[in-house]
């Protein structure tokens, strides 16, 4: 089964505050490989609004080592919202094309995540969504 955390804060939290949320952070990248070692990445929404990802079809452990995880890491204490996920593939092929996050985009608008589980018999054609 898959692992999801995340931390959400404000711009108004104190220097080390801050700095211990990056700590946790990539604490619960190693850790969370408990969950799924299948494939892993990380998500933030900066105080511009916007989504940076990362992932990769390889464990968190090793996730931790990789330069753009690293910078991700160490802006946690900048960021609005990090989530960290770490795939136990049930379903589909261990890929970067099946990692989380996820991004789905129509026209402007665009949705950013990550679920546990997996999704049968869903089907929408893009003119069905408002």
């Amino acid at each position: 089964m898959c692992g999801i955390f995340g931390a959400i804060h404000s711009k108004t939290a104190d220097y080390k505050t801050r700095q211990a949320l990056n700590v946790l952070i990539a604490e619960a990248l190693q850790v969370g490989v408990v969950r799924g070692e299948d494939s892993s990445g990380i998500f933030q929404i900066r105080y511009d609004d916007k989504p940076v990802i990362h992932k990769v079809p390889y464990s968190g452990f090793y996730l931790a080592d990789d330069p753009k995880a690293k910078a991700l890491l160490t802006n946690t204490d900048v960021s609005l919202v990090t989530v960290v996920h770490h795939r136990a593939a049930t379903r589909g092929s261990i890929s970067a094309a099946n990692a989380h996050p996820f991004q789905h985009t129509v026209g402007e608008n665009t949705v950013t995540g990550v679920h546990n589980g997996h999704i049968s018999n869903f089907k929408y054609k893009e003119d069905d969504i408002p």
